[in-house]
């Protein structure tokens, strides 16, 4: 036998007496009790704020229920779970450049009895480049070299600002800069992108 109870409140503990009731509908057997919780609601509106090199900010909104806590579960490069009992955690040590996928899961005061999961992905920012050079200048060109970003998948933006102006994006770590002005003044900037085309180098 069994009985389907509405309009419970999640994420809540509950207690249950079934008492068996005689034909006569007035003699009751010995009740036996039940202590139960209701599943937690998922998190909504479930973000990544901020991202370092090596950290992520996480946001999300609270579930709804008594006491509580969150099951963070970080997959990438490197791996991680976490319990907070906030609706949000700062997520450290993490690979730059790379994508990461962050898992929450509401559970409820018993550390059992968990809500559905709610995802979201991004990337940490790539590390700057270093070691930018000017390794050859003709009078129209320039050949410029730098140590590859930490990441995986990383391209550079390579801006040009001077009489003409131009943007390039490569993947290898250095590029030739042709149809400059000759005998003019040139400045190179180099912002190293991650994957998602998106999340850059400072």
């Amino acid at each position: 036998s069994y009985v389907s109870l509405s309009g419970l409140n999640p994420g809540n503990a509950y207690t249950i007496s079934i008492t068996p009731v005689a034909a006569d509908n007035v003699t009751l057997g010995i009740p036996v009790m039940l202590s139960i919780f209701t599943k937690p609601t998922s998190v909504t509106n479930f973000t990544v704020v901020g991202v370092t090199t090596s950290s992520a900010s996480l946001s999300w909104n609270a579930s709804q229920g008594s006491q509580i806590t969150y099951r963070v579960q970080v997959t990438g490069p490197t791996s991680s779970n976490l319990v907070v009992s906030a609706p949000s955690v700062n997520v450290t040590g993490l690979t730059a450049g790379s994508q990461y996928t962050f898992i929450v899961t509401a559970v409820a005061a018993d550390n059992v009895t968990t809500s559905d999961v709610t995802s979201v992905s991004g990337y940490t920012k790539p590390v700057p480049v270093t070691n930018a050079v000017v390794v050859s200048v003709t009078s129209s060109s320039v050949y410029i070299s730098w140590n590859a970003a930490q990441g995986s998948q990383i391209t550079y933006r390579i801006q040009t600002t001077g009489p003409t102006s131009s943007t390039f994006i490569v993947s290898a770590s250095s590029v030739n800069l042709t149809g400059l002005v000759s005998g003019a003044t040139y400045s190179f900037s180099i912002t190293a992108v991650a994957a998602d085309n998106v999340t850059t180098s400072d």
